[in-house]
């Protein structure tokens, strides 16, 4: 086995929040609760953020009434899961019991509300952790945001400068320096489940040709469908959904470059050879395609995939991990844009 000394750094352009139902003992108000740590324990239990591209500081919470007709597909969350010590949380599997699309029966002494956590970062965070794995298991990107994920318990320092993107970075051990730090054994075994079949990588390749953007178009399915601001996925998707003569139109996730200096990801579709986007009508935006789904009947067989089933209400490339990065596609995407940007 061997022990590295693990940095990982985690960056994030946009704000993103998270909507949950939850129940809190009599007497406990919810806004009591830190918002940071309800965020890590939503997160590392399979609750993804939706992506907003407005800019916040730091993590809110927004707290309002239950409405069970409303809120009835909301995960639901026991407030009182939050007193697990942080020791216990480290050596057993986590206890917060989530549950999707139904809500539970109502416990006597408990008090229900619907929060929605909204989080920014727009400076860099770093966890240094000391790794014990198996001589061919080599700590790559992949398996970093895993790490991060799983070790919550491990709080993030701020650094002051800004990344756009996630990073792993390993030293030998050094157990004079090091001895303060917490420590993870991983064996390989226990990460094969991270790896995506090699069937639902290959699946979602971009496929078709597009350099030239429609804007007429786009402004007209826009105002047709009234697209909504800084939701390009939905948007988009919208269009394939509702419009007949877009039923066979292809559905894009990839990066864009805004006014010549903004990369960001983003959503789009390719009809007859252009691009339409109902999101962006500016003109200059350039874009690079990292996910292609055709149609509505590729779209309907990826949300049937044990993956893409987490992505009715989300981008489609969360499925490939965070930030699409086991899609080697996406991962080109983002490249491309940086580039572009970079060389100009």
């Amino acid at each position: 086995m061997n022990r590295k000394v693990v940095h990982l750094v985690r960056t994030t352009q946009r704000s993103e929040s998270i909507e949950a139902l939850i129940e809190s003992p009599a007497g406990e108000p919810i806004e009591s609760t830190e918002p940071a740590e309800l965020w890590l324990y939503l997160t590392t239990n399979g609750i993804e953020p939706d992506c907003d591209e407005e800019v916040d500081a730091g993590i809110e919470a927004f707290v309002g009434e239950f409405e069970p007709r409303t809120h009835a597909a909301l995960p639901a969350v026991d407030l009182s899961a939050l007193k697990t010590s942080a020791s216990s949380r480290l050596a057993q599997p986590n206890p917060l019991a989530v549950g999707r699309g139904t809500v539970p029966s109502q416990r006597r002494n408990t008090v229900r509300n619907v929060v929605t956590l909204k989080r920014e970062i727009e400076q860099f965070e770093v966890k240094q952790l000391i790794v014990e794995t198996s001589t061919t298991e080599s700590i790559d990107t992949t398996l970093a945001d895993t790490l991060w994920y799983r070790l919550p318990e491990i709080k993030a320092e701020v650094d002051e400068f800004y990344l756009l993107d996630c990073d792993v970075e390993a030293v030998s051990y050094d157990a004079l320096h090091h001895r303060g730090l917490s420590f993870i054994s991983l064996p390989a075994a226990a990460f094969e489940a991270r790896t995506l079949p090699p069937e639902f990588l290959s699946g979602w390749q971009p496929s078709s040709s597009a350099d030239e953007k429609d804007t007429v178009e786009s402004k007209r399915v826009a105002m047709l469908l009234d697209a909504e601001p800084k939701q390009c996925y939905f948007n988009a998707r919208r269009v394939l959904r509702s419009l007949p003569d877009y039923s066979d139109a292809s559905y894009v996730e990839g990066c864009a470059v805004f006014h010549g200096s903004v990369t960001g990801e983003h959503g789009w579709l390719i009809k007859d050879g252009k691009i339409i986007d109902p999101s962006v009508l500016d003109e200059a935006t350039l874009y690079f395609p990292g996910l292609e789904f055709s149609g509505r009947d590729q779209v309907r067989a990826f949300l049937q995939t044990e993956r893409g089933r987490r992505c009715h209400g989300h981008p489609f490339h969360y499925a490939f991990g965070s930030f699409g990065r086991e899609s080697t596609s996406f991962r080109q995407a983002r490249d491309a844009a940086k580039n572009a940007v970079a060389y100009g």
